[in-house]
């Protein structure tokens, strides 16, 4: 019932829909205001030129060819020829500027969608995948980009012309004037019929493409999973599937389509038949005022009339695609932030960090709860770990730290104050987070180390040598300057977690967090990561979330979690002797590294 009633109200809106999505669209043009009425006032032009050239042939055959006045013919020609030239000119410009305006125009949108994104809080991500994203970023975008730059000039090049022919025909001669215009309204309400299912279609293969997107977007960054577990042939199959759905949607919007154009020749066809009875019939009766010339313009007038009715019937597609896609970019760039800026947030340049959970409840869908009254506290200069097995909220944790969603139910506390009274942006800028799946950029080391701030290269060679990423990094082909490919596939997972370590120390951050930082490298990288954590995490408040118990042993406090909630806190020793979760956690894990190392110890006693 929910269902059917979306689709009446989406129904009963289309028609005030459209109208509101045009006057957005156009909004976009005011900055460009004077080039848009350039553009409006050569497409006149172009258009008065173009239907007043008939003219000329009408004056020929009415008064030189009569006269035998061969000076008459030669005058005539060489105006017509002369307005050519002019309106050749004419719509080179016009061309050139309103191409001009639609790439000026889609810059500024490109840069409103790309700048919403950047904002948006990481729940909305994970609601839409990156297919669709980028649909919305390029497809979308370019869809509107055809509207401006081309649809446009069409549009009122096309629209004026009906206008100069119109007024013109009806000056010279009403009656056939009138019988020419017959056709208008026919046409008209044929388009109106075919309009609601054009745009149900375009909407449909808009979806389908942009599932076709995310799927690529998917299985093109999991190919070596692909590949390693043969399943080739299989996502060979489900994308033959998917892509099957997408031909099929566009067939139906072709099959559409399809029936435009011949309506519209159809049409026009049945009104050239009238003009023809009429003025054949007017001009071969004895008292006709209709002279041959007259006869002759009308005849080039009705065929040059055809012509925009076509050129609109064929932007039609166009204008529809840009509609659809304006919708769905302004429904993106109506999208609420789920983690709101508030009006008087405190801009912040320097943290003591002290970290506090205040019964924190969180849950990312309605009734699934990932923390329950979750309260601890992390002093200035502490190193704290937590440990849990999967799913426990450890990574929800550093997730509220760094605001990148909002508490259901609590507060967290940074300094004292509420992390939602903080600037996003300026607290963000005194943490750094080391993630267990580091993602590298395309561009050099330094970049990626940098990520585009003013920090000087002295820094980051210093950063480098302190997490013992230097070494690898000066034996790559040009040092910092390598180009790393997408993702950093070049470099091992250790050289990669390693280079995260440079780019978080680089920002001198007041807060450290590593989020698995060393479940996914060698025991020999994982010394050297060790390390390196010692130097971190020397004089700042660092998080460690683990996976491996042994890399948080040194730790001031380790709190361990279960099913979102906290179960234990102390340290090391303290939780070994309880002999509780921890030790049974422990336990496991050691005699995990017994079988892997032989001739290891025997596991610890509660008096370790």
């Amino acid at each position: 019932m929910a269902h059917n009633s979306y689709h009446m109200e989406d129904e009963a809106m289309e028609r005030a829909l459209d109208r509101a999505l045009l006057r957005r669209l156009f909004g976009y043009l005011r900055p460009f205001w004077g080039l848009a009425s350039v553009v409006l006032a050569l497409s006149v032009a172009s258009s008065a030129l173009y239907a007043g050239r008939v003219l000329f042939i009408g004056y020929v055959v009415d008064v030189a060819i009569p006269a035998k006045e061969l000076r008459l013919v030669f005058i005539a020609t060489a105006l017509f020829f002369g307005m050519e030239a002019v309106r050749f000119v004419v719509r080179a410009v016009l061309q050139y500027l309103t191409a001009r305006l639609g790439q000026s125009v889609v810059l500024g949108l490109r840069m409103q969608v790309f700048s919403k994104l950047q904002v948006l809080s990481l729940r909305y991500f994970d609601r839409n995948p990156a297919g669709r994203l980028i649909t919305r970023v390029t497809n979308d975008v370019e869809a509107l980009n055809e509207l401006f730059s081309a649809g446009l000039v069409t549009i009122f090049h096309d629209l004026f012309l009906l206008v100069a022919l119109t007024v013109t025909m009806l000056v010279v001669n009403w009656k056939l004037g009138l019988i020419t215009l017959v056709v208008v309204p026919v046409l008209m309400a044929a388009s109106v019929v075919v309009r609601r299912r054009i745009r149900r279609a375009i909407r449909s293969v808009r979806k389908k493409l942009a599932i076709v997107n995310a799927f690529l977007q998917e299985h093109f960054l999991g190919m070596r999973v692909t590949q390693m577990f043969h399943q080739e042939a299989r996502k060979t199959g489900e994308f033959d599937e998917v892509n099957h759905d997408y031909r099929d949607e566009m067939y139906r919007a072709i099959s559409i389509h399809a029936v435009i154009r011949p309506l519209v020749t159809l049409i026009l066809a049945v009104g050239s038949g009238a003009l023809f009875l009429f003025a054949g019939g007017r001009f071969m009766a004895a008292d006709s005022m209709l002279t041959a010339g007259t006869f002759v313009m009308f005849l080039l007038w009705f065929r040059m009339f055809h012509q925009p009715i076509h050129n609109i019937a064929n932007t039609y597609n166009t204008i529809q695609t840009a509609m659809a896609s304006s919708e769905r970019l302004f429904r993106l760039l109506d999208e609420t932030d789920d983690v709101p800026q508030r009006p008087a947030a405190k801009v912040v340049n320097g943290l003591r960090g002290r970290i506090e959970f205040r019964d924190v409840s969180f849950e990312y869908n309605p009734g699934e709860p990932v923390l329950r009254d979750v309260s601890f506290t992390v002093e200035p200069g502490q190193t704290v770990a937590f440990v849990g097995a999967t799913g426990a909220g450890k990574t929800t944790l550093v997730n509220l730290i760094f605001r990148f969603y909002d508490v259901s139910v609590g507060q967290v506390l940074v300094d004292g104050m509420d992390v939602r009274d903080y600037d996003k942006e300026s607290l963000r800028r005194q943490m750094s987070l080391v993630l267990q799946d580091v993602f590298i950029f395309s561009g050099t080391v330094a970049r990626n180390i940098r990520l585009g701030e003013d920090i000087p290269m002295e820094r980051v060679r210093e950063s480098a040598r302190m997490v013992n990423a230097h070494r690898f990094i000066e034996e790559l082909p040009d040092g910092y300057e390598t180009e790393q490919s997408e993702r950093g596939s070049t470099l091992s997972a250790g050289q990669r977690q390693l280079l995260s370590f440079a780019r978080a120390l680089a920002f001198d951050p007041s807060v450290l967090v590593l989020d698995e930082a060393t479940s996914n490298v060698d025991t020999e990288t994982e010394r050297l990561i060790q390390d390196a954590v010692e130097k971190l995490t020397s004089g700042r408040t660092s998080i460690v979330v683990a996976h491996r118990l042994s890399t948080i042993q040194k730790a001031d406090k380790i709190i361990v979690l279960h099913k979102g909630e906290v179960r234990e806190t102390g340290t090391h020793q303290e939780l070994l002797r309880n002999r509780g979760l921890y030790y049974r956690l422990y336990q496991l894990q050691y005699k995990e590294q017994q079988l892997t190392e032989p001739g290891g110890d025997s596991a610890p006693d509660a008096s370790a």
